[in-house]
């Protein structure tokens, strides 16, 4: 495991893995991924909201039909200042403002346990589905309260091969 910024300068070098798993709280450093030389990246985001707090969605990068550059270059560097504008309206009053409060709580994500440990499942599932032999999936997204299945688009390769360069399979041709 390597805790360090994520930003355009960082790439896979030397004996350091050819594989990323990563989960980012910025669209900055998910639009950098395909960036940083790894043969197989997971990339796992969360809800951080009450109304998305138990969503998941997994990516996996590169050679996908979208880069990551693609999926994340439009998308708002997040609805922060919505969220912030909502907080300012709900403890406003004519008295003295709690902006210490305000500013707190704006900057707060809602998790749970739970959705923490089946992101990792599944992440962990995507690295076994490729180590033996299985089709990659290229995006999931999963929505926990629901009873919808979860949306799956599938990657049609030889999946192993991503796997070779690390020794952990042999290439298949």
């Amino acid at each position: 495991m390597v805790e360090r910024e994520f930003n355009e300068l960082t790439k896979r070098n030397g004996d350091e893995p050819y594989i990323a798993l990563c989960g980012f709280d910025n669209v900055k450093s998910r639009s950098l991924l395909e960036d940083a030389c790894f043969d197989l990246i997971v990339e796992c985001g969360l809800g951080g909201h009450t109304q998305n707090f138990d969503d998941i969605v997994i990516h996996t990068f590169p050679g996908a039909s979208q880069t990551a550059k693609e999926i994340w270059q439009n998308e708002a560097i997040g609805s922060h200042g919505d969220r912030a504008n909502q907080l300012a309206k709900a403890f406003h009053s004519s008295q003295e403002e709690c902006g210490i409060l305000i500013r707190t709580l704006e900057s707060k994500a809602i998790s749970t346990s739970f959705v923490g440990a089946y992101a990792g499942a599944v992440v962990i599932g995507e690295l076994l589905r490729g180590l033996h032999g299985g089709v990659r999936c290229e995006l999931m997204k999963a929505h926990l309260r629901s009873n919808d299945s979860h949306g799956v688009v599938l990657l049609h390769e030889i999946y192993q091969n991503r796997f070779s360069k690390s020794g952990y399979v042999k290439a298949v041709y």
